[in-house]
């Protein structure tokens, strides 16, 4: 290595170092929060292991900025590293709670976790030492299980390692919604919003999230107004989503109390709108089999596909033309109308060659468009399968395994696609 090298490296080190530690200073906080919420609940040991990983995490993001803390402001170049390297280091020790929780609780104690009146029938007991346990959270004492759920949850990629997420302690599950929320509009964008650094620096590390759109002229103001269309629609959406939940009529949805219904309404509703996924039921929201609960998230996980820039020029102008003007939008409504028809129609020819793949109670009395109740709900299925799927959210209504070739194609085709830049969705966007 050359002497210029050399000194480029170390310039550029010291600015690296500085931001991934705000971020994980950052991380700190969010752990803390969480640790609160397992007070409330009275859950003592994932409250000691959310307190534990986050001053593990706060001691080594404050060394690491402070001694830093000197260093200049980052160009764009220094903005990829910290992108990449910031969701890295986030997901690493996003995953100290999961394994900390696991290895804390006392097996015995997991149980507890399982909500009473669940049914667990089916459900395969955990050997840990000389006892066993229904509880997921056991799975999380393995450090690459862990270390899974965390960068799925951060990535807003949606894939878990629990099999019964109903089994998981209350904190657990928050932190799983919890870092999808935050990871679904981008951790370095929350960095900028509260660290609050305007200039080029800001800039740099904006741009190094893949969003290019400004709705204001200072970045900073820019992902402040994001932060705040996000937290008005997660409000908003919570309360639509509680109100679904309650005036379902399914024997899962009448078995809910009012704060259960409110907690599921509230975790549904962020991994929505970040289109991330990830789930407080057993089955994702197959678990409702409710259509209203269903009709009540396809906007929810629409909105999140929508560049927000577009969002805020909607609300500000009050001016619901804007959504047609942008061609991005105008191209994400046509692709969602699109794909509805296309996999309906496969579907719906395939009802007879695969009767177990749709939902198995008619939401539709008679017939309507020449359709049987069978046919009806394979339409039912399909529009909610290819909206959760080209938003990249994820969730599930139906069991997809069964569904024939033809049909898993087109949704994993979609899931590639992804909504628009600018928005919380993965794929490579339109």
């Amino acid at each position: 290595m050359s002497r210029q090298d050399s000194g480029l490296l170390s310039t550029d080190l010291p600015i690296i170092a500085r931001d991934i530690g705000s971020l994980l200073l950052i991380e700190a906080g969010l752990m803390t929060i969480t640790a609160g919420i397992a007070l409330g609940f009275k859950e003592l040991y994932p409250a000691l292991a959310f307190f534990l990983a986050g001053g593990i995490t706060a001691g080594v993001g404050g060394l690491t900025n402070r001694s830093f803390a000197d260093a200049p402001d980052p160009r764009m170049k220094h903005g990829m590293v910290i992108a990449a390297g910031g969701w890295f280091h986030v997901a690493i020790f996003g995953a100290l709670p999961f394994f900390l929780t696991a290895w804390l609780t006392p097996p015995a104690v997991m149980d507890t976790f399982v909500a009473a009146g669940t049914d667990t029938s089916g459900w395969d007991s955990l050997q840990i030492a000389n006892t066993t346990t229904l509880s997921s959270v056991a799975y999380f004492r393995d450090p690459l299980h862990a270390l899974f759920e965390s960068m799925s949850g951060w990535t807003g990629s949606g894939l878990t390692m629990a099999v019964h997420e109903p089994s998981l302690p209350r904190a657990i599950q928050w932190w799983r919604s919890f870092i999808q929320w935050v990871g679904g509009v981008g951790v370095i964008v929350l960095t900028v919003s509260i660290l609050a650094r305007p200039g080029s620096g800001s800039y740099a590390l904006y741009r190094s999230e893949a969003r290019e759109e400004k709705i204001h002229p200072s970045v900073v103001s820019t992902v402040r107004t994001v932060w705040k269309l996000v937290v008005g629609y997660t409000i908003v959406a919570s309360v639509m989503l509680f109100g679904a939940i309650r005036a379902s009529n399914s024997v899962y949805t009448q078995s809910l109390s009012t704060g259960e219904a409110a907690w599921q309404a509230i975790n549904h509703a962020m991994t929505a709108l970040t289109t991330g996924g990830f789930s407080v039921t057993d089955n994702s929201i197959a678990t409702y089999n409710s259509p209203l609960v269903e009709a009540v998230l396809l906007p929810i996980m629409i909105i999140g596909a929508i560049a927000f820039p577009v969002h805020y020029l909607v609300l500000r102008e009050r001016n619901v033309e804007r959504l047609l003007t942008d061609i991005q939008t105008r191209w994400l409504f046509i692709l969602l109308a699109a794909g509805v028809v296309v996999l309906s129609l496969q579907n719906v020819l395939s009802v007879s060659a695969a009767p177990n793949a749709f939902a198995t109670q008619s939401f539709l009395s008679g017939s309507a468009l020449g359709l049987n109740g069978a046919q009806l709900d394979a339409v039912r299925d399909s529009t909610f399968q290819w909206i959760s799927a080209l938003t990249c959210t994820g969730f599930q209504s139906a069991p997809i395994g069964q569904w024939l070739a033809g049909g898993k194609v087109l949704i994993v085709a979609s899931m590639v696609l992804g909504g628009a830049a600018g928005s919380t969705v993965g794929g490579i966007k339109i």
